[in-house]
């Protein structure tokens, strides 16, 4: 009696669990190590570390170009500034040294002719015309 039904059982448990062994060995083999896990992650922490660094970088540049270009915009109104300055002071220098030579030429074409008027009336004047 003990030989029926008891082998039978004990084989078919015997081979259910050799089968689950067999799969839970296959998926263990699957499996990645610590190791490998841990150099993965340090490699792609690495990566975004060195991206994270590339884009401070990139800002540290665009804050730099945009820095030097103020301050070259400014320095260009400056001298633009400067420059218009120059250009007024050096019209008004000419445009005193023409005012000059107005005063001096008008007063000679008046002048003159009313001086010269004047000393006629007043040769006529006394030779009693």
């Amino acid at each position: 009696m003990t030989d029926g039904p008891a082998p039978s059982w004990f084989d078919v448990l015997r081979a259910d669990l050799r089968d689950l062994r067999t799969d839970i060995n296959s998926r263990l083999d699957n499996l990645v190590p610590v190791q490998s896990f841990e150099a993965e992650r340090r490699r792609v922490d690495g990566r975004f570390q060195d991206q994270g660094q590339d884009i401070v970088d990139l800002r540290v540049e665009v804050r730099q170009a945009l820095a030097d270009e103020v301050a070259a915009r400014k320095l260009s109104i400056s001298d633009e500034a400067n420059a218009r300055k120059a250009g007024e002071a050096a019209l008004e220098k000419k445009s005193a040294a023409t005012g000059l030579w107005v005063r001096w030429g008008v007063g000679l074409v008046l002048g003159v002719p009313a001086s010269i008027a004047t000393i006629i009336g007043l040769a006529n004047l006394i030779a009693g015309r």
